[in-house]
């Protein structure tokens, strides 16, 4: 149990607009106060209208156990004695029934408990929490499940993909048949023979998911370019 000055609010990410399964409403009852929305790089958390001293920041396709709940209690009244301003959290992804080990969708440490302070930051297209002091490593991780199926995780790309082709456009970035052809190849390589391999098949079906995203953010970002190519011809 928390005590009163240790109060958490459990901010759940919901840049999709998905909605918020009831389960993780009741997983997550031991907050005080739960609030949803939708974060940026450069949101700063002192802008998102929390109250208590501590936020725990979670996905609506993620699972918090029993087990991590009290971990995270227990880890907020003791952290202010151990000069702690944080906690990170491995997120363990299972897609289609199977627990990613390896490669890109395999497990990650992620700094998703601390005070109310830092600012949201992107690195890579991944978003990622950004604030001083110490920080502990969690023992029992966040179950993930970021797909129901493959058209969801079809869905998803499309949305993703739009948008990394569009910050690419506005950084100036250009793209040709070249990196359309290549670089899906090369990614698909990275991933299979970077570990994932040892998922076993669902390991080569992500390795060349993967590629087809790289493939759909090169030919979205040549298809703006090719647009504002050919208005400038107009004109």
């Amino acid at each position: 149990m928390l005590l009163p000055k240790n109060n958490i609010t459990a901010f759940i990410i919901n840049n999709n607009k998905e909605p918020i399964p009831q389960a993780l409403k009741s997983q997550l009852s031991w907050c005080r106060e739960i609030k949803e929305g939708v974060l940026a790089a450069g949101t700063s958390v002192l802008n998102l209208n929390i109250k208590t001293r501590w936020v725990f920041f979670i996905y609506p396709w993620e699972e918090p156990s029993k087990e991590l709940s009290l971990e995270i209690q227990n880890f907020i009244n003791e952290a202010d004695e151990k000069f702690l301003t944080g906690a990170q959290v491995t997120i363990q992804n299972q897609i289609w029934g199977k627990k990613i080990k390896f490669g890109r969708f395999g497990p990650t440490l992620q700094t998703r408990v601390g005070r109310r302070v830092g600012e949201w930051k992107e690195k890579n297209g991944q978003l990622f929490w950004d604030f001083p002091g110490r920080k502990k490593s969690l023992e029992n991780p966040l179950l993930a499940r970021p797909f129901i199926n493959l058209a969801d995780f079809l869905h998803k790309t499309n949305e993703q993909t739009t948008k990394q082709a569009q910050v690419l456009l506005k950084k100036g970035k250009k793209s040709n048949w070249l990196k359309i052809s290549l670089k899906p190849l090369l990614t698909i390589l990275k991933n299979f023979f970077g570990l994932s391999f040892l998922d076993g098949f669902i390991g080569l079906i992500l390795s060349l998911l993967s590629g087809f995203e790289v493939f759909l953010v090169e030919s979205k970002l040549w298809v703006e370019n090719h647009k504002i190519k050919s208005s400038k011809k107009a004109v």
